[in-house]
């Protein structure tokens, strides 16, 4: 098997859904990386460290723009399932999906399809709807990729 292919993060445009304390990490090693980013919260503010913070009423319109869109949301009422086939629809054809977050946040049946289909360009996936992964689900059978942020 050929090793994957790795992506450099600089000047690529990322969202992080998520402005909490690994938001802000996440958010502080991006602009490190030189990526673009734009940290989604509840509600839209501007904050001393990270900038602007969209409310995540804005996410829909922020991620036709984005390669990458990380998640680190708590899961709520508001947050479940909010990654479905509408929002997932928005994405870029060539974006990857990250999820770090809880796996009920994403409509894994939709991403699944989205995958197959090659409607987005890929995820990475730390959590899963079901806990440990079924030795039966669809996601084993998807290829992998790396991402280098390339960090000093």
């Amino acid at each position: 098997m050929a090793a994957p292919e790795t992506t450099r993060l600089a000047g690529r445009r990322v969202v992080v859904a998520g402005a909490g304390g690994i938001g802000r990490a996440i958010a502080r090693q991006l602009t490190r990386a030189g990526a673009i980013g734009t940290c989604v919260g509840r509600r839209g503010r501007t904050d001393p460290e990270l900038g602007p913070v969209a409310a995540v009423t804005e996410l829909a319109s922020l991620l036709p723009a984005a390669e990458f869109v990380i998640i680190v949301l708590p899961l709520t009422q508001d947050t479940r399932g909010l990654f479905g086939r509408e929002t997932l629809m928005r994405m870029r054809g060539d974006a990857w999906l990250i999820n770090l977050a809880r796996g009920a946040i994403v409509d894994e049946v939709a991403l699944i399809s989205m995958l197959r289909s090659g409607t987005i360009g890929g995820a990475a996936l730390d959590v899963f709807t079901d806990e440990p992964l079924p030795a039966q689900s669809p996601l084993w059978a998807l290829q992998c990729h790396r991402v280098a942020s390339h960090v000093g």
